[in-house]
């Protein structure tokens, strides 16, 4: 359906006559769609074709195709009906609305005003004339039948706040996390370099981490690897690797006399056996941890995280979201603790990072259905009419 989409191709001339059409339609209480689609369909809105009048096979006149004698009935001459456009309209206009009032209905006072009120089809007796069905279908087809929206039904339109962002939000948003994690991406590496020229920084796991194998070896594990042959995670000092080789060191009455000659070595014969093999989750941290223990890597995500949260945090501010900047507020603050060296800090705000955006996503969908009308199921005569191939209309 076009949905009067004809209005965007109107002249000066035509959109005049419309809006004659429209204050008819409102003075006599008629649709304005219905007005507007009937006018377009007789004569295209226009009253004269360059100097002479716009006149139909039956003699009908101007905007309306108002006959004369119709125009009488009206109230107005057959001058007024050829030299007044206004005229021609309003007694046009009067006449829809006498054929709706009769019939009861807008689609049969169409085919009345079209085909005559004293048509058989409106005796019962036989099938409205082909010409009228094809009237009507076209003024269908510009969406003459559709009810226009109600002043009151505008003024009850969803909060801002039950409203989806913008597509251009959205837009923003991905902007704002390109640069930040372009900018994070450049600090971890300004880290590592620093490392590398100074010592220490980025090459240093977090405060409380357990070294990785194949990382840096600690002054313990270099000791443990040189007198004891025993490396151990987590034995960072000299100390802590003596302490831990002798607590692995077996210690039964049998056990321990072999250790100390030399016959065993730590964690032999013990009661729990070989430690079992890593699960696929286990192995999935393994891969991942080295990832996150770069600086570049945790820094870039952490950048993103921080600038993408701040621009939709603003966006949710502008359309009054609360909800939306609590949510977007905490991913913010999630992705800044990532930049932490402390484990359970850097744990707490990638958690807090990760769920903000599901959270929020979850949030917009559920206003998003909210807002959506509820689909009414269709009546028995609605499918019968969808069924059938040929435009038909109920009779008086």
């Amino acid at each position: 359906m076009d949905d009067l989409k004809f209005i965007d191709t109107l002249d000066d001339e035509q959109k005049a006559n419309l809006a004659r059409v429209i204050d008819a339609a409102n003075k006599y209480g008629v649709n304005p769609r219905l007005a507007a689609a009937l006018a377009y369909t007789e004569s295209q809105l226009r009253h004269k074709s360059g100097d002479k009048l716009v006149r139909g096979s039956a003699g009908e006149i101007g905007i309306m195709q108002v006959k004369p004698g119709t125009g009488k009935l009206m109230g107005y001459e057959p001058k007024q009906i050829m030299d007044d456009p206004e005229a021609n309209i309003d007694a046009g206009i009067k006449y829809l609305k006498q054929a709706i009032d009769k019939f009861g209905d807008p689609v049969l006072g169409a085919v009345g005003y079209n085909a005559g009120p004293d048509h058989p089809f409106f005796q019962g007796k036989g099938d409205p004339p082909a010409q009228s069905v094809d009237y009507v279908n076209r003024i269908r087809a510009y969406g003459g039948f559709s009810e226009p929206v109600a002043q009151e039904e505008v003024a009850q339109e969803a909060p801002p706040e039950l409203v989806p962002a913008e597509p251009e939000s959205d837009n923003r948003t991905a902007v704002a996390a390109g640069l930040g994690g372009a900018a994070g991406t450049a600090l971890g590496l300004g880290q590592m370099a620093a490392g590398a020229v100074f010592g220490g920084g980025a090459n240093e796991p977090p405060a409380g981490a357990r070294r990785l194998p194949g990382g840096p070896m600690s002054p313990g594990q270099k000791w443990a690897s040189k007198v004891t042959g025993v490396m151990r995670e987590g034995a960072d000092t000299v100390a802590e690797a003596a302490q831990s080789y002798h607590r692995a060191m077996p210690s039964g009455k049998v056990s321990g006399p072999l250790a100390k000659k030399g016959f065993i070595g730590p964690g032999s014969l013990s009661i729990h056996g070989q430690p079992p093999a890593p699960g696929p989750l286990a192995r999935t941290a393994a891969a991942v941890a080295p990832v996150l223990q770069s600086p570049v890597a945790r820094y870039g995500l952490a950048g993103a995280g921080m600038a993408g949260n701040v621009q939709e945090f603003m966006t949710r501010r502008q359309q009054e979201d609360v909800p939306g900047q609590v949510l977007t507020g905490t991913g913010a603050l999630g992705s800044a603790m990532m930049m932490s060296r402390n484990p359970a800090v850097l744990a707490l705000g990638g958690g807090m990072a990760a769920v903000s955006p599901l959270a929020l996503a979850v949030l917009d969908r559920a206003r998003k259905v909210r807002a959506e009308p509820p689909v009414a199921p269709a009546t028995a005569a609605e499918m019968q009419e969808a069924q059938s191939p040929v435009f038909r209309y109920a009779r008086p």
